[in-house]
């Protein structure tokens, strides 16, 4: 799995909308087909995986960079 650039993710920590725009863009096919898998329907995954979204959103600040993002997203979804 590819990991975003480190700039990107520091500067989502710090609150900057395009940055967090930016993660979504990048990881959001990814995280849709592990939400699929989870649920086996393409609706409800993509409910899911806005949910997803939201709680990354609301606790990016408690990410620490010692593991990839990936699987800190992996994990909340």
């Amino acid at each position: 799995m590819a990991e975003i650039a480190p700039d990107i993710l520091a500067r989502a920590q710090g609150g900057e909308t395009a940055a967090f725009d930016e993660l979504v863009r990048f990881y959001r096919q990814d995280l849709l087909r592990v939400t699929y898998r989870f649920v086996g329907n393409y609706e409800d995954a993509r409910d899911v995986l806005q949910l997803v979204f939201i709680k990354v959103y609301q606790n990016i600040g408690r990410w620490e960079p010692r593991a990839p993002f990936w699987s800190w997203l992996y994990r909340i979804a």
